[in-house]
């Protein structure tokens, strides 16, 4: 590349990463006034806003926002969280700024952990899932003021809010990656419909144990049972989602140089 070309593709790439920079600084400061517009708890358990929920409900965010799943839409493989799962749990539990604190906090740290996250894109991701979260409360607030749901009609609102707020993220999501790949925003429409169908599931899972918990507390214990089993699950799809696509690479690039992969080979790591 010519000193001239290497230059000029310097400072586009500069010229994004700005764009992204202010993006997620709108969305931190959207985050803040949406919470401080947001906060009043619902009117739901006695001493929903205690320590112990706003730790159980971060502890939830880091191991939902460090645990991410592949699940295949139009043979190609998304990756999605289930993190709406603590997140409908916590709009109903702890209070807005309790829950953005827990969110920020939860997930922050999933983000410098386990998927090794650094500057920017950790910047904007905090950021965006602090908008997301704030959007979501503010939401509930204005729907539900400040009643707890008690029935089929109050919770379908609940768990359409976090679906809209999931969708939203992603189309922001798709926006920000789609200043370095030029292409994204053409699969936005099998993404977002991907990111649906676990939001759904997810959040659906979070009603049910939020309900059980406004009953007894105790009873919040049994679909814990079904959110492991959903996890095994998934990750088990995710793992042979991944094999399948080392494969594809391993025969793309041997086909590359000329070689050819026994068929019986093929086989076999694919089911080994």
């Amino acid at each position: 590349m010519a000193p001239a070309e290497s230059s000029a593709a310097h400072g586009s790439a500069a010229r994004h990463i700005q764009h992204v920079k202010v993006l997620g600084g709108v969305l931190a400061l959207y985050a803040v006034v949406a919470t401080a517009l947001a906060d009043s708890p619902l009117d739901a358990l006695d001493g929903s806003g205690s320590i112990a929920w706003i730790v159980a409900i971060g502890v939830g965010f880091f191991i939902t926002d460090a645990t991410i799943f592949s699940l295949e839409g139009r043979r190609e493989a998304h990756s999605v969280s289930v993190v709406e799962l603590p997140l409908t749990i916590g709009l109903v539990l702890v209070s807005p700024v309790a829950l953005l604190i827990a969110r920020v906090i939860g997930s922050g740290l999933a983000l410098v952990g386990p998927r090794h996250s650094r500057n920017v894109k950790l910047g904007f991701n905090v950021a965006l899932f602090a908008a997301e979260t704030a959007t979501a409360s503010l939401l509930v607030r204005v729907v539900l003021g400040t009643v707890a749901p008690t029935g089929a009609a109050e919770w379908t609102v609940i768990v359409s809010i976090v679906l809209v707020v999931n969708q939203l993220a992603g189309m922001v999501t798709a926006l920000a990656i789609s200043q370095f790949e030029d292409d994204h925003l053409k699969r936005l429409g099998p993404i977002l419909l991907i990111q649906a169908a676990a939001s759904v599931t997810a959040s659906g899972l979070g009603a049910g144990i939020t309900a059980l918990v406004l009953i007894s507390p105790a009873l919040g214990v049994f679909p814990l049972f079904a959110v492991v089993g959903v996890f095994v699950a998934l990750r088990d799809n995710t793992s042979q989602l991944q094999r399948l696509d080392d494969l594809k690479k391993l025969y793309e690039f041997t086909g590359s140089v000329g070689k050819n992969l026994h068929p019986d080979l093929l086989v076999g790591e694919a089911l080994a």
